[in-house]
Protein backbone atom coordinates (compact mmCIF):
# COMPACT_ATOMS: atom_id res chain seq x y z
CA UNK A 1 0.00 0.00 0.00
CA UNK A 2 1.16 3.27 -0.78
CA UNK A 3 0.95 6.57 1.43
CA UNK A 4 2.45 9.86 1.53
CA UNK A 5 5.15 10.88 3.71
CA UNK A 6 5.90 14.96 4.97
CA UNK A 7 9.61 14.96 5.87
CA UNK A 8 10.05 18.09 7.30
CA UNK A 9 14.00 19.48 8.20
CA UNK A 10 14.00 22.59 10.61
CA UNK A 11 17.35 24.78 10.81
CA UNK A 12 17.35 26.79 13.86
CA UNK A 13 14.39 28.77 14.44
CA UNK A 14 13.74 30.55 10.86
CA UNK A 15 13.85 28.25 7.82
CA UNK A 16 12.74 25.00 6.95
CA UNK A 17 12.21 22.81 4.30
CA UNK A 18 9.71 19.70 3.66
CA UNK A 19 9.98 16.86 1.40
CA UNK A 20 6.34 15.36 -0.09
CA UNK A 21 7.10 11.99 -1.54
CA UNK A 22 4.78 8.26 -1.70
CA UNK A 23 6.06 5.55 0.21
CA UNK A 24 5.30 2.03 -0.01
CA UNK A 25 4.29 -0.44 3.56
CA UNK A 26 7.12 -2.30 1.39
CA UNK A 27 9.56 0.37 2.63
CA UNK A 28 8.48 0.98 6.25
CA UNK A 29 5.53 1.03 8.56
CA UNK A 30 3.50 4.14 8.16
CA UNK A 31 3.15 6.49 11.20
CA UNK A 32 -0.02 6.28 12.59
CA UNK A 33 -2.52 9.12 10.90
CA UNK A 34 -2.50 12.21 12.98
CA UNK A 35 0.78 11.57 14.96
CA UNK A 36 3.99 12.83 13.78
CA UNK A 37 7.48 10.92 14.52
CA UNK A 38 9.72 12.41 17.20
CA UNK A 39 11.94 14.52 16.13
CA UNK A 40 15.81 13.60 15.47
CA UNK A 41 18.87 15.23 14.60
CA UNK A 42 19.27 14.68 10.36
CA UNK A 43 22.62 12.32 9.98
CA UNK A 44 25.50 14.24 9.32
CA UNK A 45 27.73 13.51 6.12
CA UNK A 46 31.33 12.92 6.75
CA UNK A 47 32.93 15.70 7.01
CA UNK A 48 35.78 14.98 4.04
CA UNK A 49 32.99 14.16 1.82
CA UNK A 50 31.39 16.68 -0.81
CA UNK A 51 30.78 14.21 -3.37
CA UNK A 52 27.15 13.20 -2.67
CA UNK A 53 23.84 15.30 -2.71
CA UNK A 54 23.02 14.90 0.38
CA UNK A 55 26.23 16.18 1.92
CA UNK A 56 25.46 19.22 -0.15
CA UNK A 57 21.53 20.05 1.01
CA UNK A 58 22.89 19.65 4.37
CA UNK A 59 25.86 22.26 3.91
CA UNK A 60 23.14 24.26 2.39
CA UNK A 61 20.77 23.44 5.36
CA UNK A 62 23.75 24.20 7.51
CA UNK A 63 24.24 27.66 5.96
CA UNK A 64 20.83 29.07 5.72
CA UNK A 65 19.87 27.90 9.50
CA UNK A 66 22.93 29.76 10.98
CA UNK A 67 24.38 32.92 8.83
CA UNK A 68 22.58 35.99 7.80
CA UNK A 69 23.07 39.81 6.50
CA UNK A 70 26.01 40.98 8.16
CA UNK A 71 27.90 37.91 8.46
CA UNK A 72 31.09 37.10 6.44
CA UNK A 73 32.04 35.21 3.21
CA UNK A 74 36.01 34.63 3.22
CA UNK A 75 38.17 33.66 0.59
CA UNK A 76 41.58 32.12 1.46
CA UNK A 77 44.46 31.81 -1.12
CA UNK A 78 48.08 31.14 -1.51
CA UNK A 79 50.87 33.34 -2.62
CA UNK A 80 54.24 31.35 -4.19
CA UNK A 81 56.17 31.54 -1.26
CA UNK A 82 53.66 29.81 0.51
CA UNK A 83 51.88 27.37 -1.33
CA UNK A 84 51.49 23.56 0.62
CA UNK A 85 52.61 20.90 -1.19
CA UNK A 86 50.11 18.23 0.57
CA UNK A 87 46.24 19.18 1.45
CA UNK A 88 47.81 17.89 4.93
CA UNK A 89 49.54 21.53 5.20
CA UNK A 90 46.91 23.99 3.85
CA UNK A 91 44.36 22.02 6.12
CA UNK A 92 47.55 23.25 8.74
CA UNK A 93 47.27 26.28 7.69
CA UNK A 94 44.02 27.19 7.81
CA UNK A 95 43.57 25.52 11.26
CA UNK A 96 45.80 27.44 12.78
CA UNK A 97 43.80 30.54 11.11
CA UNK A 98 40.92 29.47 12.62
CA UNK A 99 42.68 29.42 16.00
CA UNK A 100 43.91 32.97 15.93
CA UNK A 101 40.40 34.14 14.64
CA UNK A 102 39.06 32.55 17.71
CA UNK A 103 41.58 34.53 20.01
CA UNK A 104 41.06 37.68 18.47
CA UNK A 105 37.17 37.70 19.21
CA UNK A 106 37.63 36.63 22.68
CA UNK A 107 39.83 39.51 23.16
CA UNK A 108 37.52 41.82 21.52
CA UNK A 109 34.51 40.79 23.38
CA UNK A 110 32.83 39.18 20.07
CA UNK A 111 30.68 35.94 20.68
CA UNK A 112 32.53 32.55 19.97
CA UNK A 113 33.72 31.59 16.25
CA UNK A 114 30.67 30.07 14.18
CA UNK A 115 32.24 28.53 10.51
CA UNK A 116 31.43 26.32 7.93
CA UNK A 117 35.20 25.74 6.26
CA UNK A 118 35.18 24.25 2.58
CA UNK A 119 39.41 23.27 1.53
CA UNK A 120 39.36 22.85 -2.49
CA UNK A 121 42.41 21.57 -4.20
CA UNK A 122 43.45 18.90 -6.71
CA UNK A 123 45.94 15.43 -6.66
CA UNK A 124 48.75 14.49 -8.25
CA UNK A 125 48.88 10.43 -8.68
CA UNK A 126 51.74 10.72 -5.59
CA UNK A 127 49.37 12.67 -3.52
CA UNK A 128 50.97 16.01 -3.90
CA UNK A 129 49.12 19.07 -4.70
CA UNK A 130 47.90 19.80 -8.66
CA UNK A 131 45.96 22.68 -8.25
CA UNK A 132 46.79 25.48 -6.34
CA UNK A 133 44.49 25.09 -3.06
CA UNK A 134 42.06 27.81 -1.22
CA UNK A 135 39.81 28.20 1.69
CA UNK A 136 35.87 29.56 1.73
CA UNK A 137 34.50 29.98 5.06
CA UNK A 138 30.94 31.47 6.26
CA UNK A 139 31.58 32.66 9.31
CA UNK A 140 29.68 35.29 11.83
CA UNK A 141 30.68 38.94 11.42
CA UNK A 142 33.39 40.89 13.04
CA UNK A 143 35.79 43.70 10.97
CA UNK A 144 36.99 42.59 7.81
CA UNK A 145 40.56 44.05 8.14
CA UNK A 146 41.44 42.68 11.00
CA UNK A 147 40.21 39.28 10.12
CA UNK A 148 41.80 39.79 6.82
CA UNK A 149 45.30 40.67 8.63
CA UNK A 150 44.96 37.07 10.77
CA UNK A 151 45.61 35.22 7.25
CA UNK A 152 49.48 34.89 7.90
CA UNK A 153 52.08 33.09 9.90
CA UNK A 154 55.29 34.42 11.57
CA UNK A 155 53.97 38.65 10.09
CA UNK A 156 54.16 36.98 6.47
CA UNK A 157 51.25 37.00 4.78
CA UNK A 158 50.19 33.58 3.44
CA UNK A 159 48.31 35.01 0.07
CA UNK A 160 45.25 36.96 -0.75
CA UNK A 161 41.86 36.73 2.08
CA UNK A 162 39.14 37.77 0.76
CA UNK A 163 36.27 39.05 3.58
CA UNK A 164 32.83 40.38 1.79
CA UNK A 165 29.98 40.67 3.72
CA UNK A 166 26.99 38.66 3.42
CA UNK A 167 23.47 40.71 1.21
CA UNK A 168 20.70 38.75 0.98
CA UNK A 169 19.07 40.63 -1.95
CA UNK A 170 22.09 40.37 -3.89
CA UNK A 171 22.28 36.10 -3.60
CA UNK A 172 21.66 34.27 -7.19
CA UNK A 173 18.99 31.52 -5.59
CA UNK A 174 16.81 34.29 -4.16
CA UNK A 175 16.63 32.30 -1.05
CA UNK A 176 18.66 34.73 1.67
CA UNK A 177 22.70 33.04 1.51
CA UNK A 178 21.81 29.95 -0.40
CA UNK A 179 23.77 30.84 -3.65
CA UNK A 180 26.99 31.37 -1.33
CA UNK A 181 26.65 28.00 0.17
CA UNK A 182 25.71 26.53 -3.36
CA UNK A 183 29.00 28.11 -4.82
CA UNK A 184 31.19 26.36 -2.05
CA UNK A 185 29.84 23.15 -3.09
CA UNK A 186 29.77 23.50 -6.63
CA UNK A 187 31.29 20.49 -8.58
CA UNK A 188 34.90 21.58 -8.38
CA UNK A 189 37.56 20.71 -11.04
CA UNK A 190 39.67 18.95 -8.01
CA UNK A 191 38.22 17.77 -4.67
CA UNK A 192 36.76 19.48 -1.65
CA UNK A 193 36.95 18.76 2.16
CA UNK A 194 34.83 20.59 4.60
CA UNK A 195 34.05 21.10 8.24
CA UNK A 196 31.90 23.36 10.36
CA UNK A 197 31.90 24.25 14.61
CA UNK A 198 30.55 22.69 16.87
CA UNK A 199 28.42 25.64 17.66
CA UNK A 200 25.84 25.30 15.10
CA UNK A 201 22.80 24.81 14.90
CA UNK A 202 22.20 21.51 13.18
CA UNK A 203 18.82 20.31 10.96
CA UNK A 204 16.53 18.29 13.25
CA UNK A 205 13.57 16.12 11.09
CA UNK A 206 10.40 15.01 11.53
CA UNK A 207 7.87 12.88 9.80
CA UNK A 208 4.29 12.73 9.33
CA UNK A 209 2.17 10.54 7.04
CA UNK A 210 -1.13 10.75 5.60
CA UNK A 211 -1.16 14.26 6.07
CA UNK A 212 -1.50 14.93 2.15
CA UNK A 213 -3.19 12.16 -0.61
CA UNK A 214 -1.18 11.59 -3.50
CA UNK A 215 -4.31 12.75 -5.67
CA UNK A 216 -3.65 16.49 -3.74
CA UNK A 217 0.35 16.18 -4.80
CA UNK A 218 -0.41 15.73 -8.01
CA UNK A 219 -3.10 18.12 -8.57
CA UNK A 220 -0.35 20.65 -7.07
CA UNK A 221 2.40 19.26 -9.75
CA UNK A 222 -0.20 19.39 -12.67
CA UNK A 223 -0.99 23.33 -11.81
CA UNK A 224 1.78 24.96 -9.74
CA UNK A 225 -0.46 27.96 -9.19
CA UNK A 226 -3.49 25.79 -6.88
CA UNK A 227 -0.52 24.01 -5.84
CA UNK A 228 1.17 27.24 -4.12
CA UNK A 229 -2.19 28.50 -2.75
CA UNK A 230 -2.67 24.85 -0.96
CA UNK A 231 0.44 24.74 0.62
CA UNK A 232 0.02 28.36 1.59
CA UNK A 233 -2.94 27.44 3.52
CA UNK A 234 -1.10 25.09 5.35
CA UNK A 235 1.80 26.45 6.27
CA UNK A 236 1.48 30.46 5.44
CA UNK A 237 0.57 31.38 8.76
CA UNK A 238 3.84 31.16 10.19
CA UNK A 239 6.04 30.45 7.22
CA UNK A 240 7.32 32.57 3.86
CA UNK A 241 7.36 29.62 1.07
CA UNK A 242 10.32 30.66 -1.60
CA UNK A 243 9.07 30.73 -5.01
CA UNK A 244 9.27 28.28 -6.99
CA UNK A 245 7.94 24.91 -5.19
CA UNK A 246 10.06 22.08 -7.19
CA UNK A 247 7.70 18.88 -8.26
CA UNK A 248 9.53 15.97 -8.94
CA UNK A 249 7.98 13.00 -10.41
CA UNK A 250 9.32 9.17 -9.46
CA UNK A 251 10.36 7.52 -13.00
CA UNK A 252 9.77 3.98 -10.84
CA UNK A 253 6.28 4.65 -9.98
CA UNK A 254 4.61 7.13 -12.06
CA UNK A 255 4.20 9.36 -8.45
CA UNK A 256 4.86 13.05 -7.71
CA UNK A 257 6.40 14.83 -4.68
CA UNK A 258 6.79 18.13 -3.63
CA UNK A 259 9.98 20.29 -2.00
CA UNK A 260 9.78 22.85 -0.42
CA UNK A 261 12.20 25.94 1.23
CA UNK A 262 10.48 27.87 3.90
CA UNK A 263 11.20 31.18 6.11
CA UNK A 264 9.67 31.82 9.31
CA UNK A 265 8.04 35.32 8.91
CA UNK A 266 9.41 38.21 11.37
CA UNK A 267 6.49 38.37 13.86
CA UNK A 268 6.38 34.48 14.51
CA UNK A 269 9.71 34.40 15.48
CA UNK A 270 10.59 34.18 19.02
CA UNK A 271 12.66 37.17 20.86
Amino acid sequence: MKYVREKRVVVGDGYQEIDIFTRDTAQDEPIRRGKRKRKQKVTEPKQANLNEKNSKRYLVQLANGNFHEGDLFVTLTYNDDHLPSTIEEAEHHVTLFIRRVKAKRKKLGLPDLKYILVTEYQLNEDGTIRIRPHHHLLMNGMDRDTLEGLWKEKRQKLGKPDAQRIDPDLDKEHNKIEGLARYMVKAPKGKKRWSSSRNLQRPVETKNDHKYSKKKVREAAEDPAKGYVMFEKEYGDEWEIVAPIQYVMNELTGEWGAYLKMWKKKECIRS
